[in-house]
């Protein structure tokens, strides 16, 4: 590029020395130049924001990230894109100059994560067999952290429910296999303990006028 530039500068001035009026030359060169700098605004926006993402690396190949609309893993970061997967074997590029300018969610950055659930029983169940059944499951998960302290509690009295907030942390690989361990556990021990778990019901009354 600085070559190119030069080479124009050197015919410039070359026919300002030959005594033609270069004036129009420049103009020329001006307008040519606007057009081409208009034509790669995006290019120029993607390559800063594709510099800015190497430098200050928010995240890195390998990473699962949510940004702009999309959920993948990070496959390669270009100076002009970012190739992400999806969990459905995807391929999604996305310019770097929106990238380097969004919220980014990067699941991969941290080792450990916390897996949140709710849970329903009905008003009839008792409070603390409830707490004590959720407290078993999450402690008889093998993968599941002890550290920080599995959280069990009432949260919301619900129009037809009494709702439990339980929250654990795991290993950021073994999210998911807890999270679908865990919501599987729970329905097979209210099973077993005798705890419902209720669902919305309409009770319809008709009244006879005649």
């Amino acid at each position: 590029m600085v070559n190119a530039v030069l080479k124009v500068l050197l015919i410039v001035a070359i026919i300002g020395v030959l005594g033609i009026e270069t004036t129009s030359f420049v103009a020329l060169f001006g307008a040519a130049g606007l057009a081409v700098g208009l034509a790669f605004q995006g290019s120029l926006w993607n390559f800063a924001g594709g510099v800015l993402i190497l430098v200050t690396k928010p995240f890195k190949i390998g990473d699962y990230i949510e940004a702009t609309g999309y959920g993948g893993t990070v496959e390669t970061i270009q100076l002009l894109y970012t190739d992400i997967v999806t969990v459905d074997n995807k391929v999604i590029r996305i310019p770097n100059g929106n990238l380097s300018n969004a919220s980014v969610v990067n699941y991969s950055e941290k080792t450990t994560r916390r897996v949140d659930f709710q849970f329903s029983a009905a008003y009839e169940a008792d409070t603390a067999q409830v707490i004590q059944v959720l407290q078993k499951i999450l402690a008889d998960h093998p993968q599941t952290l002890k550290d920080p302290e599995p959280f069990v509690r009432m949260s919301e009295h619900g129009g037809s429910t009494i709702v439990y907030t339980v929250r654990v942390w795991a290993n950021a690989s073994n999210y998911w296999t807890i999270y679908f361990d865990i919501l599987e556990n729970v329905k097979s021990h209210f099973d077993e303990e005798g705890l419902s778990i209720p669902y919305p019901q309409l009770d319809v009354h008709l009244k006879n006028n005649i």
